[in-house]
């Protein structure tokens, strides 16, 4: 196996292939998500630990793109061929703890990036950069990147009173996304109470799942459900880490 640098506190790698993911010899990195696309090529998504100090020269390898002000824990999602070669990888953070969850290719070869920032004001690109809702302790992000991650095409601040997370992401052939995740505060996640165009099924919840459609430019939500533990529940917190039928 090849390393794409030298090892440290953890290390992500795959059998038959082995490729080793880091950032220095005080770090840890985290893979939490894989998608494959069509044409075979094998995208991680997760979060890089850097210790005391960010060194985004030290992870991964080229070409490489920074979005947004390391520090702490930043999100990452890095684009490899079938082979797991390295192909690019991006690393998006605010100046707090930031954290990349899931990943998704559409049929186009965009790539989004979901997952929550603890200070979403300086996370990302500021171009086409979206805040929906009111802003609370941590908020849930998606970040749609051009096919070779060497642009950020837009990002999605979700946002409610309180602490907000994104665990999956789909794109329909028609390009409208959709989010699934956790909110802590309902009635204020993205569209506030009342809208016509958020629906509760089941029984209130202080933590719920969400499930959030988006246009194809994370510029607009167009319609989000809240479910409540009379419909389903996932854990004691209602989290949203999948989409059920």
């Amino acid at each position: 196996s090849t390393p794409l640098y030298s090892s440290a506190a953890s290390d992500v790698y795959k059998r038959q292939g082995t490729r080793f993911i880091s950032a220095g010899s005080n770090c840890s990195t985290y893979g939490q998500s894989v998608f494959v696309d069509g044409s075979g090529n094998v995208y991680l998504a997760g979060t890089v630990d850097w210790g005391a100090t960010a060194y985004p020269d030290s992870f991964s390898t080229t070409p490489r793109y920074t979005y947004g002000s390391l520090y702490a824990t930043d999100a990452f999602v890095i684009k490899f061929n079938n082979s797991l070669n390295h192909i690019a990888s991006a690393i998006v953070g605010g100046s707090a703890g930031d954290e990349g969850w899931t990943v998704f290719v559409d049929n186009l070869s965009n790539i989004y990036l979901g997952g929550y920032s603890i200070n979403s004001s300086n996370f990302s690109s500021s171009n086409s950069k979206f805040i929906l809702g009111t802003s609370g302790s941590s908020d849930a992000f998606v970040v749609k990147f051009s096919s070779n991650l060497s642009n950020v095409l837009s990002t999605a601040i979700l946002t409610s009173s309180n602490s907000d997370y994104v665990h999956s992401i789909w794109v329909d052939n028609n390009g409208y996304v959709y989010v699934a995740g956790q909110t802590f505060a309902p009635s204020s996640f993205v569209l506030n109470d009342g809208n016509p165009n958020k629906y509760y099924y089941g029984d209130g919840c202080s933590y719920a799942a969400f499930l959030l459609k988006l246009n194809n430019s994370l510029s607009s939500a167009l319609s989000v459900a809240i479910l409540g533990q009379g419909m389903f529940q996932y854990n004691e917190y209602g989290g949203g880490r999948s989409i059920f039928y």
